[in-house]
């Protein structure tokens, strides 16, 4: 009896069949869902932007953190929580736009 290997891009390579094989060894399937988004007002004092909170998630990961605007260092926490914090018009906050 003669026992075959698989190459990778056979039918039983999951990786493969649906062309996530360029993702590389370490492929974290979480990584293809859809984040959620919190939203933020971000206003400007005294040339300081700050972001409040303006949704109930926002609410809440604000007071985990027990302040009343969103710090720029939480901003990577909340994204490896599945969150992405946005502004009232959608986009992206980041860390620069904080600091």
């Amino acid at each position: 009896m003669v026992h075959r290997l698989r190459s990778r891009g056979s039918a039983t390579d999951p990786l493969t069949t649906s062309g996530l094989a360029s993702a590389g060894p370490f492929f974290d399937p979480f990584d293809l869902l859809p984040m959620k988004r919190i939203a933020f007002e971000v206003k400007s004092y005294y040339g300081r932007n700050l972001a409040y909170p303006v949704d109930p998630e926002a609410f809440l990961f604000l007071h985990i953190s027990r302040t009343k605007t969103l710090i720029p260092a939480d901003i990577g926490t909340i994204r490896e929580l599945g969150f992405v914090c946005v502004d009232q018009n959608g986009k992206e906050i980041t860390y620069a736009e904080l600091v």
